[in-house]
């Protein structure tokens, strides 16, 4: 594993604030335990792709080489949450986006 910004990467939480209003997290940097998306009410469905195409192609291309093992964004588990649920859960992982 490289040294940087991140340190050990896998073990802290990801999380992505989309431009849209969508939030965009997991418990930790290699997804275990899947993805979780928050859409606000006037946020589309087109916005809400575009704020996960962004989720994942920065954690492609600024997270993912420091990753050893990861399983891969072909196996990412994505839970459409709520907002009370995308609070608890983001206070849960330390998480303030």
């Amino acid at each position: 594993m490289s040294s940087n910004l991140f340190g050990k990467v896998a073990d802290k939480p990801f999380s992505h604030p989309g431009d849209h209003g969508t939030k965009i997290f997991s418990a930790s940097c290699d997804f275990k335990g899947g993805l979780f998306v928050y859409r606000p009410d006037d946020t589309t469905p087109e916005e809400m792709a575009v704020d996960l195409a962004a989720a994942v192609a920065y954690h492609a291309l600024v997270i993912h080489k420091d990753l050893n093992g990861f399983s891969g964004y072909h196996r990412n588990v994505f839970t459409f949450i709520g907002e009370k649920e995308c609070q608890e859960r983001m206070a849960e992982y330390n998480i303030t986006c």
